[in-house]
């Protein structure tokens, strides 16, 4: 969304940063915010992430930021978790070789999801995981950009967790 792509922006001015979501309001405010700050790094795309590969070429997306996103309880819906197999296989098309995929979340079920995920591929590789990015000093500056979702997480007591692999293939 639309505040994690502007924290980015800020914090890494000699990169681009690209944000998606099918939900307008979410891109709206973010595309705003770059706007006031002048920030030409930023830009935004409201689409569904299924057909990410008719936005992007192959090769051209070296890092994906997962924020916060839906994570589709169901066992039913297990296919619409962005960290999914098939997105999993969407990403491949458009990134960069060994290209990276942060995952930031507040979902147990999701993150362990996740994890299992990348352990049944063959072509993809944990590289850090953090069950609780708040219990010692952040890692990397990039984990400290707060969502609304993030803060609402945090206010309820709920632990942030992050997970970063590379997918490959």
């Amino acid at each position: 969304g639309g505040e994690y792509t502007v924290g980015l922006a800020r914090l890494f001015p000699e990169r681009n940063f690209i944000g998606v979501d099918v939900k307008g309001n979410r891109i709206h405010a973010g595309a705003k915010q770059a706007l006031t700050e002048g920030l030409s790094n930023a830009a935004f795309l409201r689409t569904r992430i299924e057909i990410i590969d008719r936005f992007f070429a192959p090769g051209e997306i070296a890092e994906i930021w997962i924020t916060f996103c839906d994570p589709f309880s169901r066992p039913s819906k297990e296919n619409r978790r962005l960290t999914s197999h098939f997105f999993h296989e969407k990403y491949r098309q458009v990134r960069q070789p060994g290209g990276l995929v942060h995952l930031k979340h507040d979902g147990p079920d999701f993150v362990h999801f996740t994890l299992r995920t990348i352990e049944n591929d063959p072509n993809s590789a944990l590289i850090y995981k953090n069950l609780d990015i708040y219990a010692a000093p952040l890692p990397m500056p990039e984990l400290s950009i707060q969502t609304l979702y993030e803060g609402k997480h945090l206010a309820a007591g709920k632990t942030i967790k992050y997970v970063r692999y590379q997918i490959n293939g």
